[in-house]
């Protein structure tokens, strides 16, 4: 005698699948300087780039860097001096006085002009 075949009995069971997440979930500082009139601390970090960013623990972070290197999630202990240099644009080649509070600043000491970029790209 043949079975008969209802819905039940061809109920396949799919692999159960997990919803992407992000691994990690950075939020932009809104103030990434942290120029308070109470703390001027800039926060510079050992892969070479201003802390610019805050993972959900609140520990700060070089987005540009985070989760490709380990050194973005951990403060220098020295910071170069960048008295005196000039900062020149990745893309434009302009230059002005280098500063860390300018976009994407990347002091480099051994080289004769330090990055950063001006926006001349755009932001988005």
């Amino acid at each position: 005698m043949k079975k008969l075949v209802t819905k039940r009995n061809t109920k396949s069971k799919k692999p159960k699948t997990r919803k992407h997440t992000r691994k990690h979930k950075l939020r932009i500082d809104p103030n990434p300087y942290n120029t308070t009139p109470e703390n001027n601390n800039i926060y510079f970090m050992e892969c070479g780039h201003i802390a610019n960013g805050v993972t959900p623990n609140g520990t700060r972070v070089c987005v540009s860097c985070y989760g490709a290197t380990p050194k973005a999630t951990r403060v220098a202990m020295v910071v170069p001096s960048i008295a005196g240099r000039i900062a020149r644009c990745t893309y434009c080649k302009r230059e002005t006085p280098s500063k860390y509070t300018l976009a994407f600043f990347t002091p480099r000491p051994t080289e004769e002009f330090d990055t950063y970029y001006c926006g001349c790209r755009g932001w988005n």
